[in-house]
Order: structure tokens, then C-alpha cells, then sequence
């Protein structure tokens, strides 16, 4: 795992002006539905009303800015071009955050990076682009949010 995050560390500082980091992320597994919570819940606890309003989606992975901290999916599997690319996505806002770029929480600004270089990293590896999500990527504030 550590060499295929550096290796996508080093593709993304090669075609950005983000330095090389000299540590990685730290990394949690989590299960996929551990992960949507942690995407759509406050502190991680969803009442039992709120998980059934939560989308039938699932989470690769997320980065929390405030921990320097990655989670990803415990069944994720580094093979599929799909995983790859939120690898690249994720790997995107954890030198944001060392970076301190966009603050803290300027969810638009940093979606819109971490989307292009991971879209940037697809074409050139025979993957499709993501489809973007237009409401996040409106958002220019920098309110309080996980990406």
C-alpha cells in the first residue's frame, strides 16, 4: 500500500505545484457503510431516521483534513481503475490540507482540484472521468464539511 500511494503521490506532484510529502496519510479501514455515515452524519452517528434517508451509495474512501487522516474502504480492492482514481481524489485533499490551500473547508475549491487531477489521472490511465456532483462543485464557501 505504501508504495502504490507514493507512486500516486509522485504522479500527482509531477503534474501539479504540490511538493512531494516526505510521510504519507495516516490510513483507517472502514467498512462502506461506516464510510457513508461518516460522509452524511454529523460526528459519525446517524439516528436511525437519518440512515434511512442516506443515499444507497457507496464510499471508497474520505479524507478528514483536520486528522491528516484517510479512510478507505476495508474491501477496496487497488486492481480497479474506480478505487485507483478515489485514491488519487483522496491523495489530492491530504496535500491540500498539508498545503493549507482553499482554508479549511472550501468544499467547491477543493472538490474541483482533487476532481481535475483525478480526472487528469484517468484519461492518461485509460479510465473514464468522474462524473461530478454540479451542487458540490458550485460550492465556493468554506463551511464545515468531509470531502
Amino acid at each position: 500500500m505504501e508504495q502504490f500511494m507514493t507512486a500516486l503521490l509522485i504522479w500527482i506532484t509531477a503534474n501539479s505545484a504540490y511538493p512531494m510529502p516526505h510521510t504519507l496519510p495516516v490510513v483507517e479501514y472502514r467498512t462502506s457503510d461506516a464510510l457513508v455515515q461518516m460522509r452524511f452524519c454529523a460526528e459519525e452517528r446517524c439516528t436511525s431516521e437519518e440512515l434511512e434517508k442516506l443515499p444507497a451509495i457507496s464510499v471508497i474512501a474520505l479524507f478528514d483534513h483536520e486528522k491528516l487522516t484517510m479512510y478507505l474502504d476495508k474491501s477496496i480492492d487497488y486492481t480497479q481503475g474506480e478505487h485507483r482514481g478515489s485514491l488519487v481524489h483522496e491523495l489530492v485533499h491530504y496535500l491540500q490540507a498539508r498545503a493549507e490551500k482553499f482554508g479549511r473547508y472550501c468544499i467547491g475549491l477543493l472538490e474541483a482540484e482533487a476532481y481535475d487531477l483525478e480526472d487528469r489521472w484517468r484519461v492518461e490511465n485509460g479510465f473514464p472521468k468522474i462524473r461530478r456532483n454540479p451542487a458540490v462543485m458550485m460550492m465556493t464557501d468554506c463551511g464545515p464539511g468531509p470531502t
